[in-house]
């Protein structure tokens, strides 16, 4: 495969690689959507993937082990969009090798079983109130996404959105304070939702569940970073950090081992690694 030039460690993205080719029916591909799969939209109703992210995930999960979403939005909502699900939440012709893990890993939507159930905690409940008084006073353009376990303000579409950011900091970690919830920046918004709550432990329990040889995680921000620590802390596991990079987020960078354009660096890199697998977007085998 072709090394993106910001790479940051060449030879372990080969030795992935080799490892990937030599034995996919154990490796778990992770990645997360907005950022990774679908470039940031002004609000996440309005966020459409990348043209050529399902096919090729499609395709992917013939060969390999176990692909999973992982993701701060409802699972159903990344099942849809990704195009895995139907409307009414019935699977659309998917892999059963594909997951999607939803609200920081707190629910989850299968081919198989559907949507595992899951109650808003009391917690978010009380915090939806204080947050409703932070957003009467917050700047004009803030938008805030209530999913039902977690509480988002975006503040992409206001004037100043780092100002904003930094206005509803001190309000927003009172809240978290008070309500015993973790409050988390990403791109451009804040999130509470319940402590315990992230990628890292998400990527965890797949770990747990699929005891991969390899395992590959995608992320473009901050939330992501749990998922690489967990990566990092793995025995007997070969692992690979990918970033898509962003001009708003630079952090991830640091602790990446390869650094790809956006999500058009990560389709293009799924798709040489469909290709070295001898599947094309579409599924059917290569020559």
């Amino acid at each position: 495969m072709t090394h993106h030039p910001a790479s940051t460690d060449a030879e372990r993205v080969t030795s992935v690689v080799a490892a990937i080719r030599h034995d996919p029916a154990h490796v778990l591909l992770a990645s997360d959507v907005d950022g990774t799969l679908a470039p940031i939209a002004p609000h996440p109703a309005a966020a459409r993937v990348h043209p050529a992210a399902p096919g090729v995930l499609r395709a992917l999960a013939h060969r390999l082990g176990a692909i999973a979403i992982i993701t701060g939005r409802p699972p159903l909502d990344a099942a849809r969009l990704l195009g895995f699900a139907r409307p009414d939440g019935t699977p659309d012709d998917v892999p059963h090798t594909i997951e999607v893990v939803g609200h920081y890993g707190m629910q989850r939507w299968s081919p198989a079983d559907g949507l595992s159930p899951v109650a808003a905690p009391e917690a978010i409940q009380r915090a939806r109130q204080r947050v409703d008084q932070i957003l009467a006073g917050a700047p004009s353009g803030t938008l805030l996404e209530d999913k039902g376990i977690a509480l988002a303000l975006h503040v992409r579409q206001t004037a100043d959105p780092l100002s904003a950011l930094a206005q509803l900091r001190g309000p927003l970690e009172e809240v978290a304070r008070e309500c015993g919830l973790r409050l988390e920046a990403g791109r451009l918004v804040w999130e509470l939702r319940p402590a315990g709550a992230d990628k890292g432990s998400a990527l965890r329990r797949l770990v747990d569940v699929h005891r991969p040889r390899v395992v590959v995680y995608i992320g473009d921000d901050a939330a992501d970073r749990a998922a690489f620590a967990v990566i990092a802390e793995l025995p007997e596991v070969l692992g690979l950090r990918i970033c898509s990079a962003s001009q708003e987020v630079s952090e991830l960078r640091a602790v990446a081992d390869l650094v790809v354009d956006g999500p058009d660096g990560v389709v293009s890199w799924l798709t040489e690694l469909a290709q070295v697998l001898g599947v094309s977007a579409d599924g059917s085998r290569t020559p």
